[in-house]
């Protein structure tokens, strides 16, 4: 994997207006790409606007608070650098991505399906490191390679009791009420790990144990191309979409594709962690 360095500075003083409005990406961040002169600019329903140059190089943060808000940081932390390396050549899947045993694994699955309350359970654990609750990043190459994205894990208060979680490692979120995003107290990641496997989760209230299944891999490359993320959605599908969906085929062509059913319990937590560890150790 290429160092991809990307230079972020901080402009104090009124933000600049964008003189072409090209996408709005719906959710409660409200994120807008525009067009000002030949940069990018990515603004928010929250304090700051970021202007980006087109070789994705650098970006600076217009903001009339300095320090920037916590908001716009993490706007620009679980938001806009994701979809940035989506533009310089990496897969950016709506997925949690999860390492242990030198191995990383993305976790996949319709809205419900526990991707954040599971990833905060294994964020307790100290044999596992979260890369990230959200949005992914996977690097193309001889072995593709899950790269850290974001620090913490958002969940609702009901995980976050159920967990047990210390509620002093926990911050609010901003633009929701009862979410937090939890921080462990644990060293911070910083390098990237192949990735071993595809599990697509589902909770299943039928079962008592987790159970894990081979997929259709040609179902299972459908499913995860729905969770791809785009820098530009606007852009034709020849300069974006087209590519994104071949650099998944190359990623998946050597990962496993799993769905991994579960009970609706927090009890059974354990076991699926123990589970995700069988697959990240074969």
């Amino acid at each position: 994997m290429a160092e991809h360095r990307l230079d972020i500075s901080f402009e104090p003083g009124p933000a600049p207006s964008a003189d072409q409005h090209i996408f709005a990406w719906p959710g409660r961040y409200e994120t807008r790409l525009g067009t000002i002169g030949d940069d990018w600019l990515i603004g928010s329903r929250f304090d700051g606007v970021f202007r980006v140059d087109r070789a994705i190089t650098r970006v600076r943060l217009y903001s009339a608070e300095m320090p920037p808000s916590a908001a716009s940081v993490d706007v620009l932390v679980r938001r806009i650098l994701p979809r940035l390396m989506a533009a310089r050549g990496a897969a950016t899947i709506h997925a949690a991505a999860v390492a242990t045993a030198g191995a990383g694994l993305l976790l996949l699955g319709a809205s419900g399906a526990g991707k954040s309350t599971t990833t905060a359970a294994l964020a307790t654990l100290p044999e596992w490191d979260v890369f990230s609750d959200d949005l992914s990043i996977v690097w193309d190459g001889a072995v593709p390679l899950v790269a850290p994205a974001a620090t913490g894990v958002c969940v609702w208060r009901a995980s976050r009791d159920g967990l047990g979680i210390d509620p002093a490692l926990c911050h609010a979120m901003p633009g929701y009420d009862g979410k937090f995003r939890f921080e462990p107290s644990v060293p911070l990641v910083t390098a990237a790990l192949p990735l071993r496997a595809f599990v697509f989760l589902a909770r299943d209230p039928t079962i008592d144990a987790p159970r894990l299944t081979t997929m259709n891999r040609a179902h299972a490359l459908i499913e995860a191309a729905r969770q791809l993320t785009l820098f530009n959605p606007a852009a034709p599908p020849s300069e974006e979409h087209a590519p994104a969906i071949a650099r998944l085929n190359r990623i998946a062509r050597g990962a496993k594709m799993l769905r991994l059913s579960y009970p609706s319990r927090f009890d059974a937590l354990p076991a699926v962690a123990e589970t995700l560890a069988q697959v990240a150790r074969e």
